[in-house]
């Protein structure tokens, strides 16, 4: 099945926030034949990338549009090592959950520091 790379624009966006749009987006994968993998998100910059896979970049879009409306500005098909190299490899936690902690303290080349998160739903802001 083909991979997709998302990007999102949210100035503002928090983890917190991130991770319940991820919730809902877990919870209505099914529905599309899609598997959000993992996400990471850029505070500074209020930038998320979700990575998934899933039958067509149109699946993974209504996926986002159904959980919680936040559709992606961008969205490209990737190949997995890319995606890793790119963002930085993933570890599975306890629940199931993929998150990179290795990367949480580094800085890509572009001088933009990056929260891996790994789990989210209805607003990508806090209140």
């Amino acid at each position: 099945m083909p991979m997709y790379m998302d990007i999102h624009e949210v100035p503002g966006a928090t983890p917190e926030a991130v991770a319940r749009a991820h919730e809902a987006d877990l919870a209505h994968q099914g529905e599309h034949g899609v598997e959000y993998l993992k996400y990471w998100v850029n505070e500074n910059t209020g930038t998320v990338f979700c990575l998934c896979k899933a039958p067509s970049s149109e699946a993974a879009t209504a996926v986002h549009r159904e959980s919680h409306g936040l559709v992606a500005s961008k969205i490209i098909e990737v190949v997995p090592e890319v995606a890793e190299n790119f963002l930085g490899a993933s570890a599975v936690d306890s629940a199931g959950r993929r998150s990179c902690p290795e990367a949480a303290n580094t800085t890509p080349r572009s001088g933009r520091s990056y929260s891996p998160i790994s789990s989210s739903r209805r607003r990508w802001r806090s209140a």
